[in-house]
């Protein structure tokens, strides 16, 4: 368990970071907030939208905060992690329960701190805000303090979750609405959830379209081809390549660009990120349980420790069916495993299994249609009890 009410060192080194972010954020995003002065303890509900969220919320508060990040910096940027393991903040595990690290969540806040969470289920590709975690209003409610929502826009443009590159842009947040301890005492968990759906509800389509913004970039289209893993027009999967703003399909003569203000330009009927996905996503759902066949080669399984290292298991062929995942002789049904979510810019799955943490990697791998297929089926045998025969 970390300690924690912050230390005069955390303070002043949290006041240092404020300073050097305020002009990076300032000249890269155009950010500039008005710090909201509000007394804790309370629980800032975000949405997630870039790598620079944790600095942009810092700067939008007066007050010493905690907060949630994903344990995966752990390997990739190591000097970040112990930046945050200083200030006493929570690693959690994207593709793993919430539950896990809620008694540390609200113990930080039982001892009078603040913390800052992100209640979305899954990374948002699309442009439009992810399901909220139903497990999010449990930690809300059990905290017992005041809950501020917090909700960004802009941001999805300037670092898309899919690109290779960040773009120089406009981002801005605001705090939406401000909730009493008194007032969330009167709730369910499903209207704690039904708020934080309402007050984090952002369409970055929507909003760019009514008044466009350029966000500049060499590599406008590149990471696009994991997101795009159907062509609309041939029916083929993962057969899309992507050099600067353009794009095609390797298997027909699909192809278009990529424009600085986010829109599509293509010889197909899609606009938009968000259509193009949502039109996927419906022909996931319309596949028959009997014809769910996916075949990937070279995949590499791992699992990730508690000590936040990779341990590989395995490279071999990967089957997905109806009843779950196989890499070789590793076999993960779908009825076992409790969250999928995707990573990477889109290139790799995590997924907990059996109160297990793994992961699956690939040069060639598109994990977000095996996202949308897990949660199909989940639902499945939710409703009707489909499992495995």
């Amino acid at each position: 368990m970390k300690k924690i009410k912050p230390k005069l060192t955390q303070r002043f080194m949290y006041g240092l970071d404020k300073i050097r972010m305020n002009s990076f954020t300032k000249q890269t995003y155009s950010f500039k907030p008005t710090p909201f002065d509000i007394k804790g303890p309370f629980i800032v509900a975000a949405s997630r939208i870039s790598s620079a969220d944790q600095y942009l919320i810092m700067l939008s508060f007066k007050e010493f905060m905690c907060f949630t990040f994903n344990e995966g910096i752990y390997r990739t940027n190591p000097e970040i992690a112990k930046r945050q393991d200083f200030y006493g903040n929570i690693p959690y595990k994207i593709g793993y329960p919430i539950e896990t690290y809620k008694d540390q969540l609200v113990k930080l806040v039982k001892d009078g701190n603040n913390v800052c969470i992100y209640p979305e289920m899954y990374t948002n590709y699309s442009g439009v805000t992810s399901p909220i975690d139903p497990d999010v209003a449990e930690i809300i409610k059990e905290a017992n303090c005041t809950l501020v929502t917090y909700c960004f826009t802009g941001g999805y443009f300037t670092e898309p979750a899919w690109a290779k590159d960040k773009r120089k842009g406009w981002i801005n947040g605001h705090i939406v609405n401000v909730y009493s301890k008194f007032d969330l005492e009167k709730l369910t968990n499903a209207q704690v959830t039904k708020l934080l759906e309402d007050d984090l509800k952002e369409d970055a389509y929507a909003r760019q379209c009514n008044s466009p913004i350029t966000y500049a970039s060499d590599h406008l289209a590149e990471g696009l081809e994991n997101v795009f893993y159907i062509c609309p027009n041939c029916g083929e999967y993962d057969s899309y390549e992507t050099s600067g703003k353009d794009y095609h399909c390797t298997k027909c003569d699909a192809r278009g660009s990529y424009t600085d203000q986010g829109i599509i330009h293509a010889n197909f009927r899609f606009k938009t990120v968000t259509d193009f996905m949502k039109w996927e996503e419906n022909q996931i759902d319309r596949i028959a349980d009997s014809e769910i066949n996916f075949n990937e080669d070279d995949v590499t399984l791992s699992q990730i420790k508690d000590n936040h290292h990779l341990k590989k298991i395995t490279t071999d062929k990967m089957h997905v069916d109806k009843d779950g995942i196989s890499v070789g002789f590793h076999t993960f049904l779908f009825n076992d495993i409790q969250k999928v979510e995707v990573d990477d810019k889109a290139t790799s799955l995590v997924f907990s299994h059996n109160n297990e943490y793994y992961k699956l990697t690939s040069p060639t791998l598109k994990p977000l249609k095996y996202r949308k297929l897990f949660y199909k089926r989940k639902e499945a045998i939710r409703l009707y009890g489909i499992g495995p025969k």
